[in-house]
């Protein structure tokens, strides 16, 4: 796994349908709308990953670089109270099979092994 194109996506916070996203990705990958517009980045480091912050809708998408999307579902629990003050989010995530999409711990859990074991590559 080359660390360079590790793109994190951190949901900060949930109201009702709306959901603050913030977007750590390098300078090269774009993230774009659903309406194919490239998102601005919030902030732009020189040799650094560039950070997003964005708003969506429940139903809404992201499409990170040229094969990755991204769908923001509705709450997993159904009925009207919880439905409005869950705390849990329903993600769709669709890319090829060639490039690998892990939970944080799991990305984690896979750099400490590459270390343990210096002659294995991730």
């Amino acid at each position: 796994m080359d660390t360079g194109d590790i793109v994190r996506l951190t949901i900060r916070s949930k109201l009702h349908n709306h959901y603050t996203v913030a977007i750590a990705a390098p300078d090269h990958i774009a993230i774009l709308d659903e309406a194919d517009a490239v998102v601005p980045p919030l902030h732009r480091r020189p040799h650094r990953k560039h950070c997003y912050l964005v708003s969506m809708l429940s139903g809404e998408s992201l499409r990170i670089g040229e094969d990755v999307t991204v769908s923001f579902g509705e709450d997993r629990y159904r009925g009207p109270q919880r439905a409005r003050f869950g705390n849990q989010v329903r993600i769709g995530i669709h890319a090829p099979r060639e490039v690998p999409v892990h939970r944080e711990e799991i990305c984690w859990r896979i750099r400490y092994e590459a270390h343990d074991r210096p002659g294995m590559a991730a």
